[in-house]
């Protein structure tokens, strides 16, 4: 993982269906993101809060960051307030989330939580979830999101996005 130039790897852990199949997954990350480069951020999200709480367990004291990964139509407040109580790192809100909460990205920032925006992949919504301010973006469609963040200088403010599948780049 990430040999290169600095990167933001977000890696989206599928939900467990029982304790010991979410301690295989974590000691799978743990292997899997054990050569992440030094300046390669890791964030492992999920919707499944259960295996977060293991996955920060397995991989306490490294440098991998965790997200509460908020399900379509669950409200913004209550993602952030997950996030906040479980220690996570980021808040990981769905786009309908978003555009029904949009100051959730400002009390997320003066609470210290990063947010990302997921799917993003409408030239309007790209534009309006980067001018709320959010960390990075999750799009089916990375070419796209790369020419409007760069026509908005928001690609130095907002150096992650990731592509869900499927991307074609």
């Amino acid at each position: 993982v990430g040999s290169r130039a600095p990167a933001h790897l977000v890696v989206e852990a599928k939900p467990a269906a029982a304790a010991a199949a979410a301690a295989r997954t974590a000691r799978a990350l743990e292997a899997a993101l054990a050569g992440a480069s030094a300046g390669t951020t890791v964030t492992v999200s999920s919707f499944d809060w259960r295996l977060l709480s293991v996955v920060r367990s397995a991989l306490a004291g490294s440098r991998v960051r965790t997200a509460a990964l908020g399900s379509v139509g669950a409200p913004a407040h209550l993602v952030l307030r997950g996030a906040l109580d479980a220690g996570h790192h980021e808040a990981h809100l769905g786009l309908d989330a978003l555009l029904r909460a949009p100051h959730a990205v400002r009390h997320a920032r003066q609470l210290g939580v990063g947010v990302t925006a997921w799917t993003v992949n409408g030239r309007e919504d790209l534009r309006r979830v980067a001018g709320w301010g959010v960390d990075a973006v999750i799009t089916d469609d990375v070419v796209l999101a790369r020419a409007v963040l760069q026509d908005l200088h928001c690609l130095q403010a907002m150096p992650a996005f990731t592509a869900s599948y499927p991307a074609r780049l």
